[in-house]
This record gives structure tokens, sequence and C-alpha cells, in this order.
């Protein structure tokens, strides 16, 4: 089993410890033996500042959140909302209900919503799967394969999959069109962003492995969308 270790947010070095501890009240941060800068300064920032960089997808935040924390219980309450939310957006346009009007939307709930939350959860996993085993394949034909871990990829895509929130607000704005490009493109970018950080820094493998995942499940999207309409 492979022993514990932090990345470096700045270079992804590995490194054994975020801390030096000097006595019980006295510890500082470390720096890394690789590039000479802090490991993490995140560690000692409010989450609200670190979900911002998130935002703003910096490398330096995925390496936080990957490797560095212990955030998979929040990660993963995010990601139910997000199928939840994504689901009804979809659901809702697809039923050609939202009309230009500015009062809030709301529908009962039918058992054709329940059939879309089970579609959005078959293309969300069939795209994480590809995209962790062309990530997989990439990583043994790199240096870093010592360094792949399905955990971290998995991760990975649930922090890129709740890029989907972006169209929620299209439930009161419409321009549902519009939203959802704004997250498709952020969801591209934020697996190119999970490949770099778990698997290496080639472009050319990241953007055949994010395309090559987006085309499946779009094949699957246009698959399922041709069995509704029948």
């Amino acid at each position: 089993m492979n022993a514990k270790f932090y990345s470096c947010i700045e270079c992804g070095a590995k490194n054994v410890a975020l801390f030096q501890v000097f006595s019980e009240n006295a510890l500082t941060l470390q720096t890394c033996a690789n590039c000479s800068k802090v490991i993490d300064k995140y560690v000692e920032y409010d989450f609200t500042v670190i979900l911002i960089d998130i935002l703003l997808l910096k490398f330096s935040a995925y390496r936080h959140v990957l490797y560095n924390s212990n955030t998979k219980t929040h990660l993963s309450r995010l990601l139910a909302l997000t199928l939840l939310s994504s689901s009804y957006v979809e659901w809702v346009y697809q039923k050609g209900q939202i009309q230009q009007r500015s009062e809030f939307i709301l529908y009962e709930l039918e058992w054709s919503f329940y059939i879309m939350i089970g579609q959005e959860l078959i293309k969300a996993a069939l795209f994480s799967f590809t995209f962790m085993l062309l990530g997989f394949m990439s990583s043994m034909m790199s240096v870093y394969r010592e360094t792949f871990s399905w955990t971290h990829m998995l991760c990975g895509m649930a922090m890129s999959y709740c890029w989907h929130l972006v169209t929620v607000p299209s439930l009161v704005w419409n321009h549902y069109s519009t939203y959802r490009l704004l997250s498709q493109i952020a969801l591209l970018i934020s697996c190119n962003h999970t490949f770099h950080v778990c698997v290496c820094r080639s472009y050319v493998l990241s953007a055949i492995t994010v395309l090559g995942a987006w085309g499946v499940q779009q094949s699957v999207a246009q698959w399922l969308q041709h069995l509704n309409s029948e």
C-alpha cells in the first residue's frame, strides 16, 4: 500500500507533510523540496477563498482539494444536489414548458422526472468511466503511472460534474441553451484540470481523453433522446 503523501499545489511534487511541528503550540508550513514554495497555502485559508479559486479553475485549488484535504462528504452531497438539479432543469426544458415570464416556475413532479434522473445518471456514469479509463491508459504511457489514483480521478470528476449547476438559473431567466453551453465549457475545462493534476500534463493526451469522454456522453444523450421521442 502506498504511503500517504501531499501534493505541492504549485508544482505537483509529492511531499510527506504539510506542517513542521516544533511544539504543541508552534508549527510552520513546510516548503516543497522541488520548487521551494509553500506546499499548500490553502490550509490556512477559509473555505470561501478555496471555492472562489475552484470557480476560477486554478490548478492549485484542484490539487488542494484532491490531495491535501478531506472534503469527500461535502463533495458527495453537492454531487447529489447537482444530479437532482440538472435533471429537473433538463426535464423542464424537454417538456417545453418554460415561457417568457418572470415568475418562478415549479412543476408537479411526474414519473418522467425520475426517468430523467436515471438518464442523467447513466450519462454521467459513462462519461466518468470513459474519462477515467482513458486517463488510466494515458498514465501507463507517461512517467506518472505510479501516482495515478482512481479515487482522486473520481473526486475530480465529481467536482467537474458540479458545473452542471450553472444551468439552474435558466429556470428563472430562461436562455437554457446559453447556460447549457457555459456549463459544458466549464465541465470540459474542469476535466482538463483533473487530468493535468491526476494523470499528466500532456495537453494532447488531455484533449484526447476529455473529448473522447464527451463524445461518448453526447452519443448516449442522442440515443436516449431518440428513445424518448418514440
